[in-house]
């Protein structure tokens, strides 16, 4: 599904009143700016002086030494795993982007928020110190097991991917 039809779904959802003014505006917001709002502000070229006196103080260095660019972060991966006798069987496996994150978090399966909560874990809390920027990995790894010796544990995993 190309951006323009997922932007007209989105308005239609709005005009038959599924979601809200805000739901609208963060789902527009999270599939990037429109083909017009791209083009709109072209970047202003830089005057000569001022790129000539940056060229002449940036220091020159080899590009094998460089440091490489880090990875932009781009979605939250959620895996509520059930370990029943060492097999994992998948409970919950959602990868949600990060512009979607919190709306997402609506719509998380309320068993999910339980273990989430019984562990002390805030989502809202986690996603409000991500951005764009953050590192990859995994930023909660925890393995429970349920009361009553029952023999079944289950793995909760949050990683930025």
């Amino acid at each position: 599904m190309s951006v323009s039809e997922e932007r007209k779904r989105v308005l239609d959802l709005l005009a038959n009143g599924k979601i809200s003014v805000e739901d609208a505006s963060t789902l527009l917001k999270a599939l990037g700016p429109t083909p017009a709002e791209a083009y709109a502000a072209p970047r202003q070229p830089e005057p000569a002086a001022t790129a000539r006196a940056a060229t002449a103080a940036a220091p020159t260095t080899h590009p094998a030494h460089a440091a490489a660019p880090r990875p932009r972060a781009r979605a939250l991966r959620i895996s509520i795993l059930e370990l029943v006798d060492g097999q994992e069987q998948d409970k919950v496996r959602v990868n949600v982007p990060l512009g979607l994150a919190k709306f997402a978090l609506r719509f998380m399966p309320a068993k999910a928020k339980q273990e989430l909560s019984a562990q002390s874990i805030d989502l809202n809390a986690l996603l409000d110190g991500l951005t764009d920027e953050s590192p990859e990995g995994p930023i909660v790894d925890l393995e429970t097991e349920k009361a009553g010796g029952s023999g079944k544990t289950s793995r909760i995993t949050i990683e930025v991917i």
